[in-house]
């Protein structure tokens, strides 16, 4: 699995219900869009069905034959942990877990990031 994905916050179901709500936009089938992504039907049905996330360049291929704004599908800004002021001294590092803890209750992407890294990681199933 790539990094990118993680990195730029690609969530299985989120990444297929886009596809799918674009495509449809267009007016196009499955069949249609897979053509257009030179890819087999099957390839570009498995995106949709949430069998698999697509690759780094079938995402950019999307983007490419739909003429959409990369944004639509991508985080081009990941989300960042900014820690109050940062020349502040945290004392202990359970006061930098706190911290760190209660970012992300607060922030759902964040959340999803820090999760997505750590199953990359191999420190989560």
């Amino acid at each position: 699995m790539s990094v990118w994905k993680y990195m730029y916050n690609l969530d299985l179901e989120d990444t297929s219900d886009k596809l799918k709500k674009i495509r449809r936009r267009l007016g196009l089938n499955q069949d249609e869009m897979a053509t257009k992504m030179e890819i087999s039907k099957r390839t570009y049905t498995r995106f949709e069905n949430m069998e698999t996330l697509p690759e780094r360049k079938y995402i950019y291929k999307f983007i490419e034959v739909t003429g959409i704004d990369k944004s639509e599908l991508i985080d081009e800004q990941p989300p960042k942990l900014i820690l109050n002021d940062s020349k502040q001294s945290y004392g202990t590092e359970n006061d930098e877990i706190e911290l760190i803890t209660e970012a992300i209750k607060e922030d759902k992407a964040l959340r999803k990031l820090i999760i997505n890294i750590l199953r990359y990681a191999g420190a989560l199933k």
